[in-house]
């Protein structure tokens, strides 16, 4: 499935946002307008004087990197994907 000219208008030329997840730290990489446009969480903190917003740098330490994954997942492709699903 081809992306929308809506999508493709999302990836490019947008900044990317760093985000550290768990525990571990584990590090994702995240196109900022995805992440602005469907959580009000991400928009407020990559907007304004917050320091999240300078440095294009998040840190949830009390997230689970699997359901960050799941999140991302949902982002880009608008379909909430799990173990055990099978591929379409």
């Amino acid at each position: 499935m081809l992306p929308s000219k809506d999508t493709l208008r999302l990836l490019y030329g947008t900044t990317m946002v760093t985000v550290e997840v768990g525990p571990l730290k584990e590090i994702f990489v995240v196109h900022e307008k995805f992440l602005c446009q469907k959580s009000q969480y991400f928009a407020k903190a990559m907007s304004g004087s917050f320091l999240e917003s300078v440095k294009r740098f998040v840190q949830l330490p009390d997230v689970s990197p699997t359901l960050f994954r799941i999140f991302i997942n949902w982002l880009y492709y608008g379909k909430l994907c799990y173990a055990g699903e099978d591929d379409e």
